[in-house]
């Protein structure tokens, strides 16, 4: 009876079928600018101007553009950043840049502050296939870090010990497993100068190559036809394995489910006539 009820409403379930499954959910995100400067004068005046700092939206995912300056007099902090989640397949940060300088007369000094984090929290819910290219550096002391965690993928680099003080890879490729993932590019410093019998004046930066980080996540091949388990729990060929298929035909698939979501014949097509032909030949002993 449910094998009926289910055809019956195949024509609605294949209407309602995505031509591909989703790879990841972004769950969370932290994206911020923040800069600080300060000048000492010659007459004993101090003057300090910050933190300014420009924050992206709560559960803004998107890309967005931020821009922070922070003058004092003899000492002038800006950075600027761009980037974001595409909402389809890319994590991608576009631009960063840090720009430090200040000079000034006897009996005077100056420094300048500034941070950037760039985060997202995402969930692949299915193997996935990765694509990653990274670009980043700073002058001493200043320093970005990339960290990406998860099941499959654990990255930790540091301009400040890289060669040069730039941290660069292109076309990195491999293989996510399903499961909760972070992705981090976080970092600053504090550049400062010191008048006449001192350094007299100094400046500093950082930046890339763009784009500075590009994370692309697509759906790796199914290994081939599914089988009988569709749901993955142990158990062959049950009605709730009919209903997983079916759920999954009309775009969502669960967490145990046949990593080939609604390509059951492995063909590259999903959620086809032929899907469906394919597992209940499986469902009834045959082959796909």
């Amino acid at each position: 009876m449910l094998i009926r009820s289910s055809l019956a409403a195949l024509p609605i379930l294949l209407a309602s079928a995505a031509s591909a499954q989703p790879v990841f959910t972004v769950t969370a995100s932290e994206r911020y600018l923040e800069g600080t400067s300060t000048s000492n004068f010659e007459d004993g005046s101090t003057f300090t101007n910050g933190p300014v700092r420009m924050d992206a939206p709560p559960g803004m995912f998107h890309p967005l553009g931020f821009n922070v300056d922070a003058p004092s007099g003899l000492f002038s902090v800006n950075a600027m950043m761009e980037g974001g989640w595409d909402g389809g397949e890319f994590i991608r940060l576009n631009m960063l840049t840090f720009n430090y300088g200040g000079s000034g007369g006897p009996n005077t000094s100056g420094s300048g502050t500034l941070t950037a984090v760039f985060s997202y929290a995402f969930t692949v819910t299915q193997r996935a296939d990765y694509m990653l290219d990274y670009s980043f550096g700073g002058s001493p002391p200043v320093d970005l870090r990339l960290q990406i965690t998860g099941p499959s993928l654990n990255l930790d680099q540091s301009s400040l010990t890289a060669p040069n003080n730039l941290v660069e890879a292109r076309g990195l490729t491999g293989q996510l497993e399903p499961g909760d993932y972070t992705l981090l590019l976080s970092g600053g410093g504090t550049i400062s100068f010191v008048g006449p019998g001192g350094n007299g004046g100094n400046g500093g930066g950082a930046g890339g190559n763009p784009p500075i980080i590009a994370l692309r996540m697509v759906a790796a091949p199914p290994s081939g036809c599914g089988t009988s388990d569709f749901n993955g729990d142990g158990d062959f060929g049950t009605d709730q394995d009919i209903e997983a298929f079916f759920a999954c035909l009309a775009g969502s698939c669960c967490a145990t489910c046949f990593e080939g979501g609604s390509d059951f014949n492995g063909d590259g097509d999903f959620g086809t006539d032929q899907d469906i032909e394919s597992f209940f030949r499986v469902l009834g002993g045959g082959d796909c």
